[in-house]
Parts: structure tokens; sequence; C-alpha cells
């Protein structure tokens, strides 16, 4: 007969990004876990599969930044359970993953991992152009609205007199 009187683990391992920061912005990555009766081994945080960022308590000093082109951690505002980036630009969109593991014997490790987009603004406002300047009522038009720049592409909506064009058969947004 094999009595438990308890059990130790590592558990509820959840990954708080941004859904979309805008470049320049700064963004923090925070990772929360409950470690129950264990003790920490280690938090480390990855953009795709590489580590930039570890924290190892019992490790002089606990926090190392691993460089990785483009990536800027904000030291001063990164601790045990998260990290802050900052500058960040568009190359920065994708997932990242904080990766968590209890101290010996077990070394209990959880994953967790969640997608970031970072936006960039339009270069100018959008430039609508058609075939001719005057348009007499009835008359078909032919328009073109271009966005120049931005990330994600930009969604342009047609509006005229204040209404919001719907497609018809009569008319072809494309």
């Amino acid at each position: 007969l094999l009595i438990v009187q308890g059990y130790w683990c590592l558990k509820d391992v959840a990954l708080r990004v941004p859904e979309a920061v805008s470049a320049g912005d700064s963004m923090t990555l925070s990772c929360d876990f409950s470690l129950e009766q264990e003790h920490l081994y280690s938090v480390k945080f990855y953009q795709g599969d590489t580590e930039f960022y570890r924290f190892v308590p019992e490790e002089s000093p606990p926090t190392r930044v691993f460089p990785i082109e483009g990536v800027n951690v904000d030291i001063s505002k990164s601790n045990s359970s998260s990290v802050t980036l900052s500058n960040v630009h568009r190359d920065m969109t994708g997932y990242y993953k904080c990766e968590v593991s209890a101290d010996a014997p077990l070394f209990h490790t959880g994953i967790k991992t969640s997608f970031v987009t970072v936006t960039e603004e339009p270069w100018a406002l959008p430039a609508v152009t058609t075939e001719k300047f005057k348009y007499s009522l009835g008359e078909k038009i032919r328009a073109n609205c271009t966005s120049q720049g931005g990330y994600p592409p930009a969604n342009l909506t047609w509006f005229i007199n204040g209404q919001q064009v719907k497609h018809s058969p009569l008319v072809k947004v494309l």
C-alpha cells in the first residue's frame, strides 16, 4: 500500500504578451506559474526557438541576456517572471515562449507559447485617384485607393457621402 502525503509540481504556466504592439514601443512578456512546494530552477524566454533571456536564482548574477540582433532587453525592467523588450520592430513579429523549470530532483518543466504582432503605421495617408474629376449622377466611377507601407497591410473601407459602400450586383469593390 502506497500512501501519498501530497505532491509537488509545477503548474499553471501561462505566458502573457500583448496581442499587438506598435513599432518603436516596448513590450513586456510575463510568465506566470505556480511552483507549489517545489523550488525554481530557471525561467527562460525565447523568440521562436532562440533563447534571449534567462533567470536562474542560484546563479550570480541571476539574470543572463543572450544577444539576438535587433532584440533589446531592458534588464532594469526584467525579473524572475517577466522580460521587457524596448524599441521593438516589425521583424520581431512572431512566436515567443517561456520555459519554467522546477529544481532538482525532478526538474519539472512547463512551456507556453504566444504570438505577438508588431505593427507599423502606413507611411502616408491613403491616396484616392479617379479617372476624372467630376461625375454625373448615375455615372459609373472607377477609383483606386492606395495605402503606402504599414504592417499588417491596411484594411481600406470605401465611403460615399458618409455611407459605407457595400458589395452588391451594381457595386464591385476589389
